[in-house]
């Protein structure tokens, strides 16, 4: 195996039907039963460099979740995400726990993470609270190109195609040609949710030409909670995510100093 791809932390191994799941330098691998090595962590390699030890993996058998413990600092723990990684699906969803996390188990099939303090918290499956605290879900696409490398294209709508699992506000968020922050956020309240009868949620963008677009959709708590209780806090439940977009060709003109 290559030195680059070998394992670094001997405690961050662990062996499913996929494979052997483990941490090289260069982040989450998987050592498939071909012998191959998949480099299955660069989906979310910027969640790595900020949490870089696995304080622990744990594979369920019986969801097909792999549960990768991150923390910033494994000899003093400060900060930490659970990352999973679903083998069927080959998608990840990285989650921010109401603790500092530095190991887990599963009893009586239920997921128990152990924190720094000592504390144990059990995960409760019918609800999506922290306690009685709303826990917001973030997707996030990455960069799409709509055409050649540096050409122009004019988006003329997005649109969210998704299932109200409970009542929550939705907000979809723009960011433009590799920029660093969001430009634009359409948001819905839960009410204005409620009242469609398709869940299928589209808004044109009041900035249209761009190179390169990135999108991000994030649930919070209803904006009435008397009328649109939280109930369990699951939010809605996505199933995509459309974008009408028009070519225009033209690489963008650079400085002189970059020609």
């Amino acid at each position: 195996m290559c030195i680059r791809d070998s394992c670094v932390p001997s405690r961050a191994i662990a062996t499913s039907d996929a494979g052997t799941f483990f941490v090289s330098e260069r982040g989450i691998e998987l050592l498939t039963r071909s012998m191959q090595v998949a480099w299955i962590g660069e989906a979310i390699e910027d969640t790595v460099a900020a949490y870089p030890d696995v304080a622990s993996i744990l594979v369920e058998p019986l969801t097909s979740l792999v549960r990768f413990i991150l923390v910033d600092d494994i000899d003093t723990p400060t900060a930490c995400r659970l990352a999973v990684y679903d083998t069927n699906n080959k998608s990840w969803e990285v989650r921010t726990l109401p603790a500092v996390a530095v190991d887990q188990c599963l009893h009586d099939g239920v997921w128990h993470f152990l924190a720094a303090t000592g504390q144990v918290y059990q995960e409760t499956a019918s609800s999506y609270l922290d306690g009685s605290t709303w826990r917001t879900g973030t997707v996030e696409t990455g960069w799409i190109k709509f055409s050649q490398m540096a050409d122009w294209a004019q988006v003329k709508k997005v649109a969210l195609l998704m299932e109200q699992g409970t009542h929550a506000n939705v907000a979809v968020s723009l960011a433009y040609d590799d920029g660093t922050s969001y430009d634009q956020t359409r948001t819905w309240t839960a009410a204005e949710v409620n009242a469609l009868s398709r869940k299928h949620l589209e808004f044109v963008p009041t900035r249209q030409k761009a190179r390169t677009l990135k999108v991000r959709v994030t649930d919070a708590t209803p904006s009435d909670p008397g009328t649109y209780p939280v109930t369990t806090g699951q939010g809605p439940v996505l199933y995509g995510l459309a974008i009408e977009f028009e070519p225009l060709g033209g690489a963008t003109r650079r400085p002189d100093g970059a020609r």
